[in-house]
């Protein structure tokens, strides 16, 4: 299985990395925020991609997988 670590509490880059090396040594996967920030503006950034998409799928323009 694999987690993904997120939220502003994960801003604390030691903690992030204390939680990771446990995960993983417990043979969890681990995902980690890179490009998009973990905190408010990760989840704006989510909140738009939604939308965006949630507008498209009303337009006919976007079907999403398996449907």
């Amino acid at each position: 299985s694999t987690v993904v670590l997120s939220g502003g509490v994960f801003q604390n880059e030691l903690l992030s990395a204390l939680c990771a090396r446990e995960l993983e040594a417990a043979g969890i996967g681990v995902v980690r925020g890179g490009l998009v920030p973990c905190n408010d503006g990760g989840v704006a950034l989510g909140q738009a991609a939604v939308g965006g998409y949630t507008l498209l799928y009303q337009r006919g323009e976007y079907s999403p997988p398996g449907r």
